[in-house]
């Protein structure tokens, strides 16, 4: 009888701790589940049971990546990185506690049904490099069925160098068609990237964008479409110059002809046809407030020291003293935007050193417009620059 008894206290001392263990499991759970005070909360709210932790588990990641979801999607359809969840993702590098997302992870925040979660999830990717064929295969299913804009967009923003896959190159040309403008500005300049020369179909995007009915749409693609290093471009670009009440367009427009013939700072493209577009631009007169734009001369401010001299080899276009003495003209024009005058002695010292400046300096002293002497002044500070 003695023994029963005892056999009998320990059945029921293991129930108690049984029931006890599943009570503070479900509690625990069900603490996770909760919704939180996300505004009254700091960083360190969020990862308190952490801190002592060497690595994140995959539920604690979860957990922790679900929090977006009380961040709201602004205006341009960003996740701004100003919220406590990235903050406390922060804090965890900064102790060094490992975290990353497995594939199960991934699987599950990918269906989350928060829009947050789910662009925040292809945030955590970077990119294609170095991603599993099996994380690949998720996020294509995923955008299958994908609506929201936020999300589609963070999707643009990092699979925006892999359009030579061809999957992820269909989304994307299929984003550059999307209703809402802000994803096709994303299409324009993720679709217009360097590494998206080979993509099938970009160019053909690019040019189509070229001529969408939503301007900050065209402002991009203007701005990109020279990264495919292709001549189909210039003449829409060309289009856009000789239209002055379209100058706000001619810095990005001239960014992209820049890629084409000067290509800094890599120095590899080269293109007679984009040199003349721009030399003829430069040179086109009358000049105004407005045109040329000093961001159209900001483009071929800069050179590589390191590139340019084998570049010059193949670019037999090239001519210094026709860039210089167009920017001559631009600088001794009163007509002239201010800013572009001043911007054209980064442009003289870029392509003719401080032997180009030195020889501005009779020229400068005749100017006797009401920015004469400012212009002055700029011109004694490139050349202390130089000695």
């Amino acid at each position: 009888w003695v023994n029963i008894m005892k056999r009998s206290k320990l059945y029921y001392i293991s129930v108690f701790i049984l029931a006890f263990t599943l009570l503070f499991s479900m509690t625990a759970c069900s603490n996770k589940n909760a919704k939180l005070d996300y505004a009254n909360m700091k960083p360190e709210d969020l990862i308190k049971d952490f801190k002592d932790k060497k690595e994140l588990t995959d539920e604690d990641f979860e957990w922790l990546m679900s929090t977006y979801q009380y961040v709201p999607i602004d205006e341009n359809l960003i996740i701004s990185d100003d919220n406590i969840t990235t903050k406390a993702f922060k804090l965890l590098r900064k102790a060094e506690i490992k975290y990353s997302c497995s594939e199960e992870s991934m699987k599950k925040l990918l269906a989350s049904e928060y829009p947050q979660v789910r662009a925040k999830t292809f945030g955590q990717m970077a990119s294609l490099f170095g991603t599993s064929k099996e994380d690949k295969a998720l996020v294509i299913e995923a955008l299958k069925t994908e609506k929201e804009p936020c999300v589609l967009k963070a999707a643009l923003m990092v699979l925006g160098n892999s359009g030579e896959d061809p999957e992820i190159g269909e989304f994307m040309l299929n984003m550059a068609k999307h209703e809402n403008p802000k994803i096709r500005k994303q299409a324009a300049y993720s679709i217009g990237s360097s590494w998206n020369i080979k993509m099938k179909g970009a160019l053909d995007a690019e040019l189509a964008l070229l001529k969408d009915a939503d301007k900050e749409v065209v402002k991009t693609a203007c701005k990109s479409c020279g990264n495919l290093a292709d001549e189909k471009v210039i003449e829409p670009l060309v289009e856009f110059l000789d239209n002055e009440e379209l100058y706000n367009l001619h810095g990005n427009c001239m960014e992209s002809l820049s890629k084409l013939w000067l290509h800094y700072p890599f120095h590899e493209n080269t293109s007679e046809k984009a040199y003349r577009a721009s030399m003829n631009y430069f040179k086109k007169t009358p000049r105004n407030e407005h045109v040329p734009a000093w961001l159209a001369l900001s483009s071929i401010s800069n050179i590589s020291k390191s590139n340019i001299d084998e570049w010059k080899k193949k670019a037999t276009y090239y001519n210094p003293k026709e860039i210089i003495d167009a920017m001559t003209d631009i600088l001794k024009d009163p007509k002239a935007d201010f800013v572009a005058r001043k911007e054209t002695l980064f442009v003289i010292k870029t392509h003719g050193g401080k032997k180009a400046l030195e020889a501005l300096k009779p020229v400068v002293d005749k100017l006797s417009d009401d920015k004469a002497s400012t212009i002055k002044s700029a011109l004694e500070s490139h050349l202390k620059e130089n000695n």
